[in-house]
């Protein structure tokens, strides 16, 4: 007896119907309605148009416990279960098959596949461990869109696991079929589109890695440099030369807005080099972010963090904005050689105030030579939690390499940061990323966002097929995934 499981828990919005007039729970559900015994849509309550014969269930909420308990308890007279992708409209029937006898042959209590894109093949679960792994994260208050396998990690030596690798490894590209958000439907309705009915996973999988260009869809993270001045040096940033500038309130809110109308499933960061405390507008600009419900990062020193300060936030969503605190050190006598002109007890009058603040707050470290040895400290002390390790760069060669190792791919990767992201510079000047700031692609002061990503859309084009510009040719920072 086999269950199929339509995920459809995190999907932006209802189910259209872009592919051929109808949707991609139409597809599948037509083509298998004979190969299973019972059919559940497990959903959050934006989709409407529920064919006849599957049993809708609408949860409230999406823990991973909540989320186990319900398709345990939904799968009645059950051997195994198939979770499918409700956003996807490409089930490779052969494909599955073979995932299903090899997860019978080898008695397999979790049977998954590895290398190909996220959402493209389904998971496969014994009904009779369901319980068992819904146990193993019953007090995990956590939204995780990978619920099966974050619950599995939890004690994965207990269960029987049957893995089917890609020939063709695709996971360094983080690519994601399915509806979760608008990128994922621009990718999925452009392969659709492609393939029609003519589809089988590897065709797809071998199209994505010789067609890397088609990965473009829309930016996922905005990094909005409020201002390039920082009272608080830092060693791992290179000197500019610039004139000191904030950002308009006005041009702020106008690129919030434009990158927010095109993605709604956007991660904020206010970053680059400067102090985005120092903004005479921050708190207002923050204020204005945070009614947009989006993610938020502030990446500071902590310069002008104070209680006042936390106090004139402490009504915005602390479960959306995150606080990462440059301190990049575990000693006074490193943070000294790392920030010059900073005071270690100021620092760690921040760690307090953000720790007792409620706002998420994470510490971030920038490994490089100076500070190599102290990482360490932090997971001997058992103070790794918070931790952000990052890379050191050299800024496409503005700084002398000081990095520790070298992480990079033995095969370069087209750019995941001009297929991704968004830097925009004080004076509302788009560069082609945070390392080449003086770079400059487009101006959001002339611009909107549908005239400036088609232009970062064709420097991916040309960087997936080696044609770098001259400050692209040695940088090491293009693997980098953040959003």
């Amino acid at each position: 007896m086999k269950t199929l499981v339509f995920d459809g828990l995190f999907v932006y919005k209802d189910l259209p119907k872009i592919f051929d007039g109808k949707t991609s729970l139409e597809i599948i559900y037509g083509e298998v309605k004979s190969d299973y015994d019972r059919f559940i849509l497990i959903q959050n309550g934006n989709i409407k148009n529920i064919p006849e014969g599957i049993k809708n269930i609408t949860l409230q909420e999406f823990y991973p416990n909540t989320i186990l308990e319900t398709i345990y308890e939904e799968s009645k007279n059950t051997d195994d279960i198939v979770i499918f992708d409700v956003g996807n409209p490409f089930y490779d029937k052969n494909f599955i098959d073979n995932m299903l006898n090899q997860h019978t042959q080898y008695i397999s209590d979790y049977t998954y596949c590895i290398g190909f894109a996220d959402g493209m093949a389904p998971t496969i679960v014994k009904k009779d461990i369901m319980r068992e792994m819904a146990k193993l994260v019953e007090n995990d208050k956590i939204i995780k869109k990978d619920y099966l396998f974050y619950a599995l990690s939890k004690d994965i030596n207990s269960f029987d696991i049957e893995t089917i690798l890609s020939d063709i490894d695709l996971r360094i590209y983080r690519i994601k079929l399915g509806l979760n958000d608008t990128g994922e439907e621009i990718l999925t309705t452009k392969i659709y589109n492609k393939f029609k009915s003519n589809f089988t996973i590897q065709k797809i999988t071998e199209y994505f890695s010789k067609n890397i260009d088609a990965l473009y869809t829309v930016p996922y993270m905005l990094n909005i440099e409020l201002t390039n001045y920082s009272p608080i040096k830092s060693i791992y940033y290179p000197e500019l030369g610039e004139s000191q500038t904030e950002m308009d309130f006005e041009l702020a809110k106008k690129i919030i807005d434009d990158t927010y109308n095109l993605n709604a499933d956007l991660w904020l960061v206010f970053g680059g080099m400067g102090e985005p405390l120092t903004h005479k507008n921050f708190i207002d600009i923050l204020k204005y972010a945070d009614s947009k419900d989006i993610n938020i990062v502030v990446e500071t020193t902590g310069f002008g963090l104070n209680k006042e300060f936390i106090d004139k936030i402490s009504d915005l969503n602390k479960e959306k904005i995150s606080f990462v605190l440059k301190i990049d050190c575990y000693d006074e006598k490193t943070y000294n050689i790392i920030h010059p002109e900073a005071k270690f007890s100021d620092i760690k009058d921040v760690i307090t105030i953000l720790t007792d603040s409620g706002f998420k707050f994470y510490k971030q470290v920038v490994r490089m030579l100076e500070n190599e040895v102290e990482i360490e400290k932090y997971i001997r002390n058992k103070e790794a939690n918070n931790l952000i390790i990052r890379k050191y760069s050299t800024y496409c060669g503005k700084l002398k390499d000081k990095k520790v190792v070298d992480l990079s791919p033995l095969e370069r990767i087209p750019c995941i940061h001009l297929r991704r992201e968004i830097f925009v510079t004080p004076n509302g000047k788009v560069s082609y990323c945070s390392f080449s700031p003086d770079q400059i692609i487009g101006d959001f002061n002339t611009e909107d966002i549908n005239s400036i990503t088609p232009k970062l859309q064709n420097a991916y084009k040309e960087n997936t097929l080696g044609d770098y510009k001259p400050f692209c040719v040695n940088c090491d920072d293009y693997y980098l995934f953040n959003f």
